[in-house]
């Protein structure tokens, strides 16, 4: 027994070191890891209030900067339309004006929808009227010779039993596009 004895007493400094580690063990996942981690929980509850109070004393001045863009966006669209509807009203003029200095009447006049085609702004309109075939050529030179963009896509004229003949003229107004933003904010 006393061999025995000798023997577990000389292996216990090999036994105690291990239920010592054993012990540091247990206790830092029983208590440490659920620690850590409900820190590391209240950090991150902590960090976030923080970061929405700190972006909250920035919206006052985000907000600001916003409104400006929005207002300069408006005007820029009130500006574009102003000079759309002012090419549109302006075109119109000079086609009734061509169609009277040459002898075509023209009895009506068809605005179609304006398309995007290649970085242009495509507005199909379409002149009928009456005329000479002379007035009627007349008038197709005076849109043809036009200073603005203008395209003569197609002509239909119909012969009457009586009177001069009948008129449709395809007409097509080019102009450059707006520039497109690239939606990056500053």
């Amino acid at each position: 027994m006393n061999n025995m004895r000798s023997k577990l007493f000389e292996n216990l400094w090999i036994v105690f070191p291990l239920a010592i580690l054993l012990l540091c063990g247990i206790m830092i996942l029983h208590v440490c890891v659920p620690l850590g981690a409900a820190t590391y929980a209240e950090g991150k509850k902590l960090y976030r209030h923080y970061a929405s109070r700190r972006d909250g004393g920035n919206f006052s001045t985000r907000k600001q900067r916003i409104l400006q863009e929005a207002v300069l966006l408006d005007t820029l669209i009130q500006k574009l339309d102003q000079r759309r509807s002012a090419t549109k009203d302006g075109l119109l003029d000079k086609l009734l004006d061509y169609a009277d200095s040459s002898g075509f009447r023209a009895e009506k006049v068809e605005v179609s929808e304006q398309r995007s085609l290649d970085n242009r702004i495509e507005t199909p309109l379409t002149v009928g009227g009456t005329g000479a075939y002379r007035s009627i050529g007349a008038f197709v030179a005076m849109i043809e010779n036009n200073r603005q963009s203008t395209r003569i896509t197609g002509i239909d004229i119909n012969a009457r039993e009586r009177g001069e003949p009948e008129a449709f003229i395809d007409v097509t107004i080019r102009e450059e596009a707006a520039p497109q933003s690239s939606g990056k904010g500053k």
